[in-house]
């Protein structure tokens, strides 16, 4: 029922966010907690749903997260490091002003190819970075929009909230102040 692709510590994570009754399984292998886990989730009927982190609503949910494969590791490393490789390469056209003759490209369309090609890769930051840059590009017909899971849409939007709520700002106050040196 749950994927192999989940880790352990995500795994302990679920099992803590969502209160499900397992003591102490930071102790179990990965082998007994799935087992374990599994058993659980056909015991209970409801969970309460949590909009911070899983943005879960029900136990269905929960239940489909954990049977897919997970959207953080659906690539290799291998893939994951040829998808940064190709993101430099843009960087580098993106860099040169966006200038095909300061990059490895031969066209515009060999560039944008590419960037499609990278789309679904959307978890990764340096994906998302590229396409920010590349709809700055002012050949770009077509805006890139990068598929993110909705693990990564829910922390980009608590780091956008955080960046909103608790930003610097100067205070100027006028008027007489005095200062005693002793």
């Amino acid at each position: 029922m749950i994927h192999k692709s989940h880790s352990k510590k995500e795994l302990c994570d679920i099992i803590k966010t969502f209160e499900i009754d397992i003591d102490q399984p930071e102790t179990m292998k990965k082998k007994q907690l799935v087992k374990r886990l599994s058993s659980e989730l056909d015991i209970i009927d409801i969970i309460k749903p949590e909009l911070d982190r899983y943005v879960f609503y029900n136990l269905i949910d929960l239940k489909e997260f954990l049977g897919a494969c997970n959207p953080k590791k659906r690539l290799t490393i291998k893939q994951k490091n040829d998808v940064i490789l190709d993101c430099r390469k843009i960087q580098q056209y993106i860099k040169s002003d966006y200038i095909v003759k300061g990059s490895s490209f031969s066209s515009v369309e060999d560039i944008h190819e590419l960037a499609t090609s990278l789309l679904h890769a959307g978890d990764i930051p340096s994906v998302r970075r590229m396409c920010r840059d590349l709809n700055k590009d002012p050949k770009t017909m077509v805006p890139f929009h990068p598929l993110l899971s909705r693990q990564t849409k829910r922390e980009l939007e608590i780091r956008e909230n955080l960046k909103k709520r608790y930003s610097q700002k100067l205070e100027v106050k006028t008027g007489y102040f005095a200062l005693s040196f002793s």
